[in-house]
């Protein structure tokens, strides 16, 4: 009872710290669950929940109206918390699989004069998942990294090993086998050294346009985005970038495809605004009064607020 009065003040506390930041989580898991409501066999899909959200905030606050809740909110990448965000995203078949991979883990067998690397190995997974209550630790690539490491702790610890090829008991293996994982193996690190390149490459060029951005240079801007495109062309970030830099530039009709793409990937107030300042160059005025309305509506009292 001692340690539940703990953990209650604990979080009381925790709350008050930073009670608008506190409110925000709570305001974006209630909106969250309407979008698990709406898909909640198979969820909206792997990585889409930044390409959803915005758009269910803007219809709660279109149901709503001027809900003080409105005063927390802001444009959302993530849930806040990890497994809302994983059943948002997998729905209920992926809680199956989660299901069944916990079970997988909790079962792991090993030697008693191990125990003490599995319970370092558990203690740390359970920090994160208790992290991941609060935040997105999911997104982070170094705590993606210790999750991997303490699960290959996990699995070499584990005496139920099950060996897929026995070489030992196959001296003789078939010179075709060989060569052929010789050849699919090289052929796996030659595309991943081209990929890493790739990207090194791309995020360099996308980092240089937005330098030129800010300068003003809005014409070699565009020219680097548009060599990064072909590796960023699914990165909702990059598209919004581009596509709000093509709108300054005056090139509307681009701005309008590039910024449609980027909504099948992220959907946001800049994206919203620009789309609106892109169809109202070309003079497309209906369109661009739904973009700029929607904009509003996403995060609705804010700007009123602010305009008083």
């Amino acid at each position: 009872m001692a340690s539940i009065g703990i953990v209650g003040a604990g979080l009381f506390g925790i709350y008050h710290f930073k009670k608008d930041s506190s409110d925000g989580r709570a305001f974006i898991w209630k909106v969250t669950t309407e979008i698990m409501a709406d898909a909640p066999v198979f969820g909206v899909d792997f990585d889409r929940f930044k390409a959803n959200y915005m758009n269910y905030q803007a219809d709660y606050f279109e149901k709503n109206g001027e809900t003080p809740e409105a005063l927390v909110a802001d444009n959302t990448y993530y849930a806040f918390n990890e497994w809302l965000q994983y059943a948002v995203e997998n729905g209920l078949t992926g809680g199956v699989f989660l299901a069944l991979f916990l079970y997988a883990l909790f079962k792991v067998n090993v030697d008693k004069k191990e125990q003490f690397m599995v319970a370092i190995s558990f203690s740390g997974l359970l920090a994160i998942s208790g992290f991941a209550l609060f935040s997105y630790p999911m997104q982070i690539l170094p705590i993606k990294m210790i999750i991997v490491i303490l699960l290959g702790f996990l699995s070499v610890l584990d005496r139920r090993k099950y060996k897929i090829l026995n070489i030992q008991n196959k001296p003789h293996i078939p010179v075709f086998f060989k060569a052929t994982v010789f050849i699919l193996g090289t052929i796996g690190i030659v595309k991943g050294v081209e990929y890493a390149n790739s990207l090194d490459r791309g995020f360099e060029t996308w980092q240089n346009a937005l330098n030129k951005y800010r300068y003003g240079d809005y014409d070699g801007a565009l020219e680097d985005y548009a060599k990064a495109y072909p590796v960023f062309r699914k990165e909702g970030d990059f598209l919004m970038n581009y596509g709000k830099a093509l709108s300054i530039a005056e090139q509307y009709g681009k701005a309008v495809g590039i910024l449609e793409e980027a909504k099948q990937h992220l959907n946001t107030t800049i994206i919203e605004t620009a789309l609106g300042d892109a169809y109202k160059g070309l003079k497309q005025y209906d369109k661009a009064e739904t973009a700029y309305y929607h904009a509003v509506t996403i995060l609705s009292i804010v700007f009123t607020s602010k305009t008083l």
